[in-house]
């Protein structure tokens, strides 16, 4: 009965820099089951130290999301083998057991080590240096049918723009957002002919992540800056693997027009610091998106005006998200222009230097007047105080020029 009910049952081993020996395990339900069993589904996690064990322990339940943590895992040894099988309970009580599924590798002390230190180079690099921070939803496989737009004979989606279960035909439609971060790679236009639109462009980007906490074909990654979703391709592949355990991930991804119904799906906006941990991201609360850009923008007001409050300094353009010390950006300033102001948190250094690119890169940061202005946060990130520098010509400017900024 097994075979025909749970398509797969898979288990890794969870790394992270701070805390070695969780072991997730993930599984997935034949579809043809899914639709002709009543919900909820209600799974255990049980583990054993052989296949055939009759002292399999209970280590974790869940309700309509396939996989689970075993936070206190025996990892496998030498002369030990560790097991683990997950137990179906269906809406009408009928009980069905996965086949049993083993980590299949041994780790010594060294090993662990290793994967420890990959993993923490990889996050210092996504979290420091070149990562994009952004949301991964993953799709509800199954769960309760939704009653809008799920046809009751068929099981089929009628309505794909449906805000109870944004066209996947299960409530909800995907999973709480989880935070995660990846390196984008070079991006790529296709056209491709479809019957429904005739010849369209699609977006594909490549991108390098962690393995943890696992995506899937289908599932769907959001910009955190910029709002875009993309679907992950099913051509899911490794870069870095250890005893066949994977590590870090390339992914593609197809950007979603917006018409599709998945832009509905709401999001979190609170702050993350860069270096906070996602050991446990499948299952921790969810951190807060930071708030904090440069703002620059160059105005032909009459008079000029120095910026004093919140709203006239967010009212300005963003330039650079999460700026830091030697953070560049350019600031065009228009002929007509009577004012140019830029501003960063007031946590970083003054700024270095502001090269005119049409004076010879002349650095003339000391034309420009530094005040401090609170900035408050959007929807419940807090204020903090930011450095505004600002430069009043005594005439307008006659014709464009371009200002280079280094703090």
């Amino acid at each position: 009965m097994s075979e025909r009910v749970f398509r797969r049952l898979t288990v890794d081993v969870y790394f992270s820099p701070l805390v070695t020996g969780k072991v997730l395990v993930a599984w997935a339900l034949e579809p043809d089951f899914v639709q002709g069993a009543p919900g909820p589904f209600k799974f255990r996690l049980e583990r054993g130290y052989a296949a055939n064990d009759d002292n399999f322990v209970p280590v974790a339940e869940t309700t309509d999301q396939p996989w689970a943590y075993d936070n206190s895992a025996v990892l496998p040894q030498t002369g030990l083998s560790v097991f683990y099988r997950v137990l179906l309970t269906t809406g009408d009580g009928q009980e069905i057991y996965s086949q049993p599924a083993s980590i299949g590798t041994y780790w010594s002390r060294y090993d662990f080590s290793l994967a420890k230190e990959i993993i923490r180079k990889e996050e210092l690099v996504l979290r420091k240096r070149a990562g994009v921070q952004g949301w991964l939803l993953k799709r509800r496989a199954f769960g309760e049918a939704c009653a809008e737009c799920t046809d009751s004979v068929t099981g089929e989606v009628t309505q794909q723009d449906c805000p109870t279960c944004y066209g996947t035909g299960v409530t909800g439609g995907y999973y709480d957002p989880i935070p995660y971060w990846v390196i984008l790679n070079a991006g790529q236009r296709v056209k491709k002919l479809t019957p429904e639109q005739g010849l369209i462009t699609e977006a594909i980007e490549t991108v390098k992540a962690l393995a943890h906490p696992r995506p899937d074909g289908g599932d769907v990654w959001v910009h955190s800056h910029t709002g875009q979703r993309f679907e992950i391709q099913g051509d899911i592949s490794a870069l870095a693997r250890h005893r066949g355990i994977d590590l870090i991930l390339n992914l593609r991804l197809k950007e979603l027009p917006r018409s599709y119904p998945v832009y509905k799906v709401p999001l979190p906006c609170l702050t993350a610091k860069p270096d906070t941990s996602v050991e446990d991201a499948w299952t921790a609360p969810l951190p807060v998106l930071e708030n904090i850009f440069v703002y620059a923008a160059a105005l032909a007001t009459d008079p000029p005006v120095i910026p004093t409050s919140s709203a006239e300094i967010k009212a300005l353009s963003k330039s650079v998200f999460r700026p830091a010390k030697g953070s560049t950006f350019t600031i065009s300033v228009p002929g007509g222009a009577t004012i140019v102001i830029f501003a960063y948190p007031a946590t970083l250094q003054d700024v270095s230097r502001v090269f005119y690119v049409e004076g010879f890169n002349a650095d003339i940061k000391r034309v420009f007047t530094q005040t401090t202005v609170e900035v408050e946060g959007d929807e419940g990130v807090p204020a903090e105080d930011y450095r505004v520098y600002s430069f009043i010509p005594v005439e307008a400017f006659a014709y464009t020029v371009t200002y280079n900024v280094t703090i």
